[in-house]
């Protein structure tokens, strides 16, 4: 783990704020009636995903709906059609994109360009019950 930073252990807020990323990943095909994939590739570009990723931002203390409807606001998510996704797995996804945000300090670009949604929709039912860190070290091993 040494090898990519990974002596830190993630404090309280921090695991409140991946838990929120999480659930707002979870809900936005119901809440925000918008395309997961859409949602998530636009969210993990955005502004809002950049603020985040600092130790101090703004959307850290807001609720799910409040930051799903700032991404609307400035980004053209695509609206939901066609089967609706597992909402586990996109709670997961959600939940480690913003634990290695935390752990390893990477940007949320920097983690979407090494894990894409199709991805880690191929490796959920692998890596799901894993810690996030041993899900993150797999999946970072992919790209040696």
């Amino acid at each position: 783990m040494e090898e990519y930073g990974g002596d830190k252990e993630l404090n309280m807020f921090e695991i409140a704020v991946c838990d929120n990323q999480g659930l707002l990943f979870a809900e936005c095909q119901s809440d925000f009636e918008s395309d997961a994939k859409d949602f998530i590739v636009k969210f993990m570009h955005s502004d809002i995903a950049r603020s985040m990723d600092n130790n101090i931002s703004p959307y850290h203390n807001t609720g799910t709906k409040q930051i799903g409807e700032a991404l609307l606001e400035s980004d053209n998510v695509k609206i939901f059609e066609g089967a609706i996704k597992n909402k586990d797995m996109l709670y997961w996804m959600g939940y480690i994109y913003r634990y290695w945000n935390k752990w390893l300090g990477e940007s949320s670009e920097c983690i979407y360009s090494q894990a894409d949604y199709d991805y880690m929709v191929i490796v959920y039912n692998y890596f799901h019950t894993l810690s996030p860190e041993q899900a993150i070290l797999r999946i970072k091993s992919k790209n040696k």
